[in-house]
């Protein structure tokens, strides 16, 4: 029998692949003879069979007072991959078996609170640990360089308790949530581009946005406190705004052929005593509390600072360069002097 050698050392060794060392343990031994195996505080005693016709290396539990285990492997399998098979095979065999968690194909699920939960496996090469999260309904484990997706679901299956406390915390923001929505929706209501939007509430921020006579917020964490409901709207209503504002200056620079400075920059602010600006560099500031304005009066805005492009003056030139674009300025910037800057989200 062959000296026995420490089974962490083997999978450091497969795991870096030097296949003249692992070829040199195996031309040391005969074919058949036992092989002992270190698997923590135990020994195992694996005898290794090659056959012909066998397709996947099979790990048998025996009898045989000289040997543990029989691993049968394919015939031409090298040294290497006998070894990474062997290590393979006992891990799986010897490992504690989950209690709790069931293994899926690319994942995993488990009971908690009477609800099924899904496991996503995630591999970070930055990750030195396994790590758990709990994020949008499902569990998100972590598994860095060298483990396994076996020993991460072990891992968490060993710390069920943990699992159960993130899920019973994510139901109670949950409840809150809906809790917050229902009052919400119900007594309060926003009205921009002049039509009356009811506010939706989502669970992620990627599913924030406006459209449908709705405004979906991702809730704060505290529902109770207002100027954190402001912010979180507000958030939503500045992007609303740039992201149409930018589509109309684009949409307009394109048919005009004698800018006299190049548009070159949007940028949203929160300015308290004036709706829109442009600079001599061609960037163009636009208040986000136009959102509560009407389109029309929107579009007279925009084409207000473009104006600017050609003429830095409020002279006849530039008033009438904003008639080009928009003949009936002279109504809608009534219309503007009738709204008031300081607009409040609730």
């Amino acid at each position: 029998m062959n000296d026995p050698f420490d089974f962490d050392r083997l999978i450091d060794r497969v795991s870096k692949k030097i296949n003249d060392s692992l070829s040199s343990l195996f031309s040391s031994y005969k074919l058949g003879e036992v092989l002992e195996v270190i698997h923590g505080s135990r020994k195992i005693h694996v005898r290794v069979i090659y056959g012909k016709k066998c397709r996947k290396s099979v790990l048998s539990p025996c009898d045989d007072q000289d040997m543990d285990y029989a691993l049968l492997v394919p015939f031409n399998m090298r040294s290497d991959q006998v070894l990474a098979a062997l290590y393979r095979e006992i891990e799986r065999e010897l490992s504690p078996k989950l209690q709790h968690i069931r293994s899926r194909r690319g994942g995993a699920e488990v009971d908690l609170n009477g609800e099924t939960v899904q496991i996503q496996v995630i591999r970070s090469k930055r990750a030195k640990s396994y790590r758990a999260s709990f994020k949008d309904g499902e569990v998100r484990l972590t598994v860095p360089t060298g483990g396994t997706k076996e020993r991460g679901l072990l891992w968490l299956d060993e710390n069920l308790r943990a699992l159960e406390k993130w899920h019973t915390e994510y139901l109670r923001q949950l409840q809150k949530q809906k809790e917050a929505s229902s009052q919400l929706s119900v007594n309060r209501k926003v009205t921009i581009y002049g039509e009356e939007h009811r506010l939706v509430f989502v669970n992620n921020r990627r599913d924030e946005g406006v459209g449908a006579g709705e405004i979906r917020v991702c809730p704060p964490k505290d529902t109770n406190d207002d100027k954190l409901w402001e912010t979180a709207i507000t958030r939503v209503l500045k992007e609303e705004i740039r992201q149409y504002a930018l589509e109309q200056i684009l949409l307009k620079t394109s048919s005009i052929d004698d800018l006299g400075i190049p548009f070159s920059k949007l940028i949203i602010s929160s300015a308290q005593t004036r709706w829109g600006s442009c600079s001599v560099r061609g960037i163009v500031r636009l208040n986000w509390r136009a959102v509560f304005l009407p389109k029309d009066v929107i579009d007279y805005l925009i084409c207000h600072e473009l104006a600017h492009l050609k003429h830095m003056n409020h002279s006849k030139n530039f008033w009438a360069r904003v008639e080009m674009y928009c003949p009936n300025y002279r109504e809608l910037e009534r219309k503007l002097k009738g709204y008031s800057i300081s607009h409040s989200v609730l």
